[in-house]
């Protein structure tokens, strides 16, 4: 009978861990569901904020640009307008100032064709200013976009190396000394260059084949020298207290020992 409860008991437990383990796992897919809807809507607020930044600045740059647009425009049509009058100014002074030469008919046909050719003549500088500033503007669009590729392009460091030491010329000479000596001093540079080749003839110095004596230099002598305290050159498993070598600083006072 007791046996039986105990099943009847291990059986219970059983099925409340079970009931439980499947509420929890229902309450962790709610909270990481509403954890990810709350992450897709805050992201999608960053961007939406992003976005309106970015148009912002485009429409910014837009206006800029269309008000140094209006304003060149502006600036040209006026000084169009401008020698237009003055040239109206001059034909009606020079129809009058040819009145009274000849017939006002006559006149005001010299001074209308006189003008004419003065308008011609503005035509002309206008196109010819335009085309300057087209060619210009192509230029400067060459330029970014040789400037743009060369950005891409791997770095030769030969090259970059040339282009900014070329000025020092070859290794053979300092700068400003290339090319022929100038008169009366040939005899010089034919000196320099017999130096330089008997330097690159001559030959290293070959060392002393006698060989040194070590006899005298032993490591024993060596420790009883320079090692501190009591210490000798044998081989002990005591730890040291201090180092070998003496030491200035603190520090390598206290390495020492554990390293040795």
């Amino acid at each position: 009978m007791g046996w039986l409860s105990l099943q009847m008991r291990l059986g219970f437990l059983r099925l409340q861990a079970l009931h439980r383990s499947r509420k929890l796992h229902q309450q962790y897919r709610l909270a990481r569901q509403r954890i990810i809807q709350f992450q897709a809507r805050c992201r999608a607020y960053l961007v939406r904020k992003a976005f309106r930044h970015r148009l912002w600045a485009v429409l910014t740059v837009q206006a800029y640009a269309r008000g140094m647009i209006a304003r060149r425009l502006h600036q040209r049509l006026r000084a169009e307008y401008l020698r237009r009058l003055e040239a109206e100014k001059m034909r009606l002074a020079e129809e009058e100032k040819l009145r009274k030469e000849m017939s006002a008919k006559k006149a005001k046909e010299e001074a209308e064709r006189k003008h004419q050719e003065r308008l011609a003549q503005l035509a002309r500088e206008d196109a010819e200013r335009e085309l300057k500033e087209k060619e210009a503007a192509r230029r400067k669009k060459e330029l970014l976009e040789q400037m743009e590729r060369a950005r891409h392009e791997p770095v030769n460091h030969s090259d970059m190396v040339d282009k900014m030491f070329g000025f020092l010329g070859t290794s053979g000479g300092l700068p400003g000394q290339e090319g022929q000596a100038p008169s009366g001093f040939e005899d010089l540079e034919r000196g320099r260059r017999e130096m330089v080749e008997e330097d690159l003839d001559a030959a290293l110095p070959l060392p002393d084949e006698d060989e040194e004596d070590l006899s005298e230099y032993k490591f024993a002598k060596f420790a009883a020298t320079y090692f501190q305290g009591t210490t000798t050159h044998s081989y002990t498993r005591r730890p040291l207290k201090q180092p070998l070598l003496y030491h200035e600083d603190e520090g390598d006072q206290l390495v020492r020992p554990a390293c040795h």
